[in-house]
């Protein structure tokens, strides 16, 4: 309903992948598109998302508005072991934010959760183009 035009399934990723027939927030997933396009979903704004993670890899989504990733708190502290990675179709790249329709992995060194805060001085509704990324995250 969300992404009516997606060409894959919908998977998630809990140390392996597993496909699902709905969304939760905070969580990201994997998504084909058949090409880059706008997404706009309309519905309550979504300030702050708390996520929880598990000890390895995670795949972790955003709030409606961007996060700052140095804004990020997580409980216990100090258990993220390395940067938070996006993927662009062709390689991963260290992300200073998180935003809005993308999905992020990180590492944690334990069972845990991080605390997403928005970046409050946006407003309203969310967009987001994949560019000519035909992957949404």
């Amino acid at each position: 309903v969300l992404y009516p035009s997606v060409v894959s399934k919908a998977f998630a990723y809990t140390g392996f992948y597993t496909e699902v027939d709905s969304l939760t927030n905070g969580t990201g997933y994997w998504l084909k598109f058949p090409s880059a396009q706008d997404v706009l979903i309309e519905g309550e704004v979504r300030f702050a998302d708390t996520v929880a993670v598990y000890k390895g890899w995670n795949v972790v989504g955003s709030p409606t508005l961007t996060v700052l990733v140095a804004d990020i708190v997580q409980s216990p502290d100090s258990i993220v072991v390395t940067s938070y990675f996006s993927y662009d179709g062709a390689s991963y790249n260290v992300a200073d934010t998180l935003r809005p329709h993308n999905g992020y992995w990180v590492r944690v060194k334990a069972d845990g959760t991080l605390i997403l805060p928005s970046t409050t001085s946006q407003a309203g509704r969310s967009s987001h183009s994949e560019g000519n990324n035909p992957y949404v995250r």
